[in-house]
C-alpha cells in the first residue's frame, strides 16, 4: 500500500509542476514576442514515430529492468490515437504491445490506454519440462514533456502500468521522435 501511495504521488508531483511550468513557459512567450510564438509552438505533424529508451520498476517482484520501444501515432489537432510495442529486458525478456489515445496540452502530452504483455512462463505443476509463453492484459496511464526542434522530438516521460493480478510497474525514459 506504501508502493501504492508513493507511486500516486509522484506521479501526481510531476504532472502537476509539469503542468504549471508549461503554462508559466508558454504564457512568458506569448508575452515576449508575439512573432517568436510560432516557432516555439510544437510542430502541426499528423504522424509521428519514436523510439523510447528507459527503464521498467515492477513493484510486485522489486526489480528495475532495462526498456526499449516503439511507437506510432496519427494526430488531429491536439488529440492523438497510436500503437506501441516496448520489449522489457527483466531476467525473462517481456513484451508488451497495446494502443493509447493522448491529449497534447501546450508540451504536454498526457496518455492512456490497454495493452497486452507477452512473458515466458513457467507452470510449477505441469508434468514435463514445458515452456511457453502467458499473456496478461494491463492499462497505462502516462505522460510526457516534448520538445520540438523542427521535426524532432524529445520527450521525457514517465508512466503507470497496472496489469492483472495485482502488478504495478513505473516505466520511465525518453522518447526521440520524429513527425512527419
Amino acid at each position: 500500500m506504501k508502493r501504492l501511495i508513493s507511486l500516486l504521488f509522484v506521479l501526481t508531483s510531476v504532472s502537476f509542476f509539469s503542468f504549471v511550468n508549461a503554462q508559466h513557459k508558454e504564457h512568458n512567450e506569448h508575452n515576449e514576442h508575439a512573432a517568436d510564438d510560432k516557432h516555439h509552438e510544437s510542430p502541426s505533424h499528423h504522424h509521428h514515430i519514436a523510439i523510447f529508451n528507459g527503464a521498467s520498476t515492477n513493484f510486485k517482484y522489486d526489480v528495475t529492468s532495462y526498456s526499449l520501444g516503439l511507437d506510432y501515432e496519427y494526430y488531429i489537432d491536439n488529440l492523438g490515437i497510436g500503437l506501441f510495442g516496448e520489449l522489457i529486458f527483466a531476467e525473462e525478456t517481456e513484451f508488451l504491445t497495446g494502443l493509447f489515445a493522448s491529449y497534447k496540452i501546450g508540451h504536454i502530452k498526457l496518455m492512456t490506454g490497454p495493452f497486452v504483455e507477452f512473458a515466458k512462463s513457467h507452470d510449477a505443476h505441469a508434468t514435463t519440462h514445458d515452456e511457453g509463453f502467458h499473456h496478461k492484459f494491463g492499462v497505462r496511464v502516462g505522460l510526457a514533456y516534448n520538445f520540438h526542434l523542427n521535426k524532432l522530438s524529445i520527450a521525457p516521460g514517465i508512466y503507470t502500468d497496472y496489469i492483472e493480478g495485482g502488478i504495478w510497474v513505473l516505466v520511465y525514459g525518453v522518447g526521440v521522435g520524429f513527425g512527419f
